[in-house]
This record gives C-alpha cells, sequence and structure tokens, in this order.
C-alpha cells in the first residue's frame, strides 16, 4: 500500500442529519484524493435507517417514533445512535488496501484494544441473528451481526457499513457503550458489565490508525465545509425525500 496523508478531523458532536452531511461531504473529498477519519456522537437519540430500508416499520415503535430520523448512504438495518461512539473514514480505494477486509480490521483492533482495557469481547464468526422476542423484528442492525462484528456475551456491541462512490469508500460504525431507552431491546458495554470510564474518542481514533497502518494527524474543519455541509444537511438529509421514499 503506498503511503497516504490520513487528517483526523476534530471531534463534533451534533445533530444526526449534520453528521450524515458530514460523511457525505468526507466521501467527497476521499473522491478529490483525501484521507479523512473522525469520531463523533449525537446531540440527540436519532434513529438512522440503511440506504435501501424501508422507514414503515418505525412509526409503529413507540420508543423510535418520536425520535428524529436520518437515511444513511451506507447500507444495513436500523440503529439507534445515542450512548455511543461513531467513527467515520474516508479514503481512495487505494489507500484502504482490501476494501472489504476493512470493517474486519478495525473490529479487531477494537477488541483487541477493548481487552487491554479489561473489556473482553469477540468477533462475529458468520452473519447471525441475535433472538429478542420483545424487540420489533427484522428491523434492528444490532439484532443482525455480520461476520466480524463485536460481541460481548452474546450481544453485539460493534458494527460497521461502507459506501463506494467513484474510485472512493466511505466505512463508519458504532461502539455501543451503554442501552438507550429508546432502544432497551439492545444492551451497551456498560450494561454487560464493562467498566466503560476508559473509552475515549483517543482510544478509538488509535485503534483507526492500527486498521489503516497510518498516523492520524489532528486538523481543524476546513473553513469552506461549513456551507457544503450545511448545503447537503438541508437538502437531502433533513428532506423527507431521501428519508422517508423507500
Amino acid at each position: 500500500m503506498m503511503e497516504h496523508r490520513w487528517l483526523r478531523l476534530e471531534d463534533k458532536c451534533a445533530s444526526g442529519s449534520w453528521q450524515m452531511a458530514a460523511d457525505d461531504w468526507m466521501l467527497s473529498r476521499a473522491e478529490q484524493g483525501e484521507c479523512l477519519a473522525r469520531i463523533y456522537t449525537f446531540a440527540a437519540p436519532t434513529v438512522s435507517l440503511g440506504y435501501f430500508q424501508s422507514a414503515e416499520g418505525v412509526t409503529g415503535v413507540p420508543s423510535l417514533a418520536g425520535l428524529p430520523l436520518v437515511r444513511r448512504m451506507t447500507g444495513g438495518d436500523l440503529l439507534v445512535h445515542h450512548l455511543e461512539l461513531t467513527y467515520a473514514i474516508a479514503a481512495p480505494v487505494e489507500a484502504l488496501g482490501n476494501v472489504r477486509e476493512l470493517p474486519c480490521r478495525v473490529h479487531r483492533s477494537v477488541s483487541n484494544w477493548l481487552a487491554q482495557l479489561g473489556i473482553e469481547t469477540a468477533c462475529q464468526g458468520v452473519a447471525g441473528k441475535i433472538a429478542h422476542a420483545d424487540a420489533p423484528q427484522g428491523m434492528l442492525c444490532f439484532l443482525h451481526p455480520a461476520g466480524g462484528d463485536i460481541l460481548r456475551s452474546g450481544h453485539k456491541v460493534m458494527g460497521s457499513a461502507q459506501r463506494k462512490r467513484r474510485g472512493a469508500v466511505l466505512q463508519h460504525g458504532s461502539l455501543l457503550l451503554g442501552t438507550s431507552p429508546a432502544a432497551p431491546w439492545l444492551p451497551g458495554l456498560a450494561d454487560l458489565g464493562a467498566s466503560i470510564g476508559d473509552i475515549t474518542t483517543d482510544g478509538l481514533a488509535a485503534c483507526l490508525e492500527l486498521s489503516l497502518g497510518s498516523t492520524l494527524a489532528h486538523v481543524d474543519w476546513p473553513g469552506e465545509c461549513s456551507v457544503d455541509i450545511a448545503s447537503l444537511d438541508q437538502s437531502r438529509y433533513q428532506s423527507a425525500d431521501w428519508n422517508l421514499s423507500r
């Protein structure tokens, strides 16, 4: 893999629509040859749908129906973003090595890091399903672990998804720290007996560095990005046409 300069953008806590717009913006920059990474959180509990997923079932789940809703560029099932850390990386394909193996590389690094913190986890061998009689069926990403996802005590606590576009890749994923009241069926690490006080954004960023084989240089968000992200936020990720029409 040739040497690429990776940049870590400043951590942001913002709305779900802004965060998805920012990931979209990152992918556009990756299409131009940049290699970017960031860690972020959500300003309010938020439902995100996979790119191809129907929004129809959300209104039938009382704890989810009142939350902000946004559709991701990536596939997969519904996520409830609340008590978690989320990462995103975007880069040209040639900067990432084997793109299909990248989620597993990230997950292995995170699982090893958690073990160093005294939190034992394992990576799912093959795609599976976690049974929960009280949960809405067929729609929750964290009840459908893919091969390589991170589990603790039989519960999925981290997964990732990708989007490829014009020779570049966006990958983002979430590490579930606690149980959201909006999704009581999905225990986070703290609810599974883990002490999460030492889990930090810098620690997660270090896992990305190991996975990418490159140091992340801290940078501020470029001044010109605010207009571009705000435009994507307004025109796409706050749009009912984008969020609801599948």
